[in-house]
């Protein structure tokens, strides 16, 4: 199972929930997890102020958010073309699916599932994730026990695009193992 950014939470809750259900292995890409937003014993993320704003600003200009959203995403410069077929994938989903993620980001905390994760976590992120800040990263390593950490030193949050060689060859190596 992997999940990218929100899909990476998504996937813990699923691991924990249903006890891995006949899943080996679990591969976490900038994960959004385990917690979007500080919070008591977690001084990582976004304050909820900022999340509680976005999702006004999702209300009043949606595009104009997500395209701000997606200047944060790479830390490599891309093609106009690139960052604009981002914003396309990122306005197909709809305003009510936008402002409810943006809530589950602001309330969900994941840090009593990762002790349900039994298999084998391979933990992809970039070391200059504007997104998901690289201590989400360093928290996933230390909750779940058989987990492996791989930085991407000089990758943002599209870390799977910036260095896709070196993360297809992770995922296949991880994935054959």
């Amino acid at each position: 199972l992997a999940g990218f950014s929100m899909g990476g939470a998504i996937a813990i809750r699923y691991m924990a929930r249903h006890e891995g259900a006949d899943i080996s292995k679990l591969i976490l890409l900038s994960a959004a997890a385990p917690a979007f937003t500080k919070r008591p014993g977690y001084p990582y993320g976004m304050r909820k102020q900022d999340i509680d704003d976005m999702i006004e600003q999702f209300k009043s200009d949606r595009p104009k958010t997500l395209a701000d959203l997606g200047k944060q995403f790479f830390e490599k410069k891309v093609s106009p073309e690139l960052r604009q077929w981002f914003l396309n994938l990122m306005l197909e989903a709809s305003s009510y699916g936008t402002i409810h993620s943006g809530i589950a980001l602001r309330d969900e905390d994941l840090r009593k599932d990762l002790a349900a994760i039994k298999v084998p976590a391979l933990i992809l992120h970039g070391g200059k994730d504007k997104i998901a800040p690289f201590d989400f990263a360093r928290e996933l390593k230390r909750g779940i026990k058989q987990s492996e950490l791989v930085p991407f030193v000089n990758s943002g949050h599209g870390a799977f695009y910036e260095e896709k060689e070196k993360i297809n060859r992770l995922i296949a190596q991880f994935a054959g193992s």
